[in-house]
This record gives C-alpha cells, structure tokens and sequence, in this order.
C-alpha cells in the first residue's frame, strides 16, 4: 500500500460502491421492509427521507465528551467515519427506515432488516442502532480486530446522527427518561 493510500484512504461512499450522485429517490422497498419490520418485532417502522436524517458534529463531540465508550469500542469514535464523510454517504442512499422496538431484540432485528433490504434489491443496505455495540462481553479494544465484524453496527450517535431532531423529523416524538429502569423503545435505522 502506498504513502499516499494510507494518507488519504477512499472516502466511505466510494469503498461502499455508493453512486457518486444522488439518485431521485423512489419509493419502492419501503413498504415491504416497514411491514417486515413490525412482523419481526419493531413496535414502530418510520420510513423516512434521507434528508430528514441529521448529521451534526455536535453529536460527535457528545461521544467523545460524555461517553465511557469512546476510544474503546470497536463501533464507537474515532474508529468510526469523519462527519462530514458520513454526511455525505447518507446524502448517497435513496431511502430509510427508522426502527422503535424493545432494547433486547433491536440488534437482531436491525440485522434482519439490513439481510431484508438486501434480498428486496439494496445490497448496499447499512443498519445502525441505539448505543455502543455490546455483542462481545468485553470489546478487544481499537488495536485488535473485531472478533464479530459480521454482526458488530455503530450506533447512529457514533456516526454523528442527531436521534432526537431525526426522529422529530420523521414525527416520532422521544422521551427523555430520568430513570434507567423505565422501560423504553430503543431506536435504530437502516440505509437502503
């Protein structure tokens, strides 16, 4: 590998194989996968525009600023894009689907969705949930590799996506709880 390919690696779009435009977004696939959706479990199933999904670098320094997670998870900041990078993949899929569902099923769920969106034509589909990736008990830190990069997703906050205005966006309305023992609908998103 060159200086200069370990210096300035292919932006995120391209080693996707996303178009280099923005193609008119049409609406097919979403209604299959909202259905499937709810037939798996998810309590809600939002398609949305991706223009109503917010990219802030706000939520980026909130990771790294707040959050016990960062540096040491595989799926959490720094390992993940640069915002403006991943501002400009979401500007790249044509369509979404933001996911309520209950905490315990919305990994699984966020994977059969993506596996779903694959199978209706998007192979391309890319799911991200609510928080850090907890599949391992304890993560092999950011200089091991990913011991299940097959089934590991960044959560939407550590790609920088503000969750509360998205989903304001889509008209679902959050809660912010006071008490972690409140039960709640954990929130994820796939790209397609």
């Amino acid at each position: 590998m060159s200086d200069r390919m370990k210096m300035n690696p292919p932006p995120l779009w391209h080693v996707l194989g996303l178009p280099d435009s923005v193609v008119a977004a049409s609406p097919d696939g979403r209604e299959a996968l909202t259905e499937f959706a709810l037939k798996e479990g998810a309590a809600k199933a939002v398609p949305i525009d991706t223009a109503q999904i917010v990219v802030s670098e706000q939520v980026r320094y909130k990771c790294q600023y707040g959050c016990r997670y960062f540096q040491r998870n595989k799926m959490c900041p720094p390992n993940t894009p640069p915002v403006a990078e991943f501002r400009d993949v979401v500007r790249r899929y044509q369509k979404a689907l933001l996911v309520r569902a209950e905490p315990e099923i919305l990994h699984e769920l966020i994977l059969k969705l993506e596996r779903e969106a694959f199978l209706l034509g998007h192979p391309l589909a890319l799911g991200l949930l609510e928080g850090p990736c907890s599949l391992c008990e304890k993560c092999p830190g950011p200089n091991a590799p990913c011991l299940q990069p097959e089934k590991a997703r960044p959560s939407m906050e550590a790609m920088a996506i503000d969750v509360f205005r998205t989903c304001a966006n889509a008209g679902l309305e959050l809660q912010i709880l006071t008490d972690r023992a409140e039960p709640y609908l954990a929130t994820g998103l796939i790209l397609f």
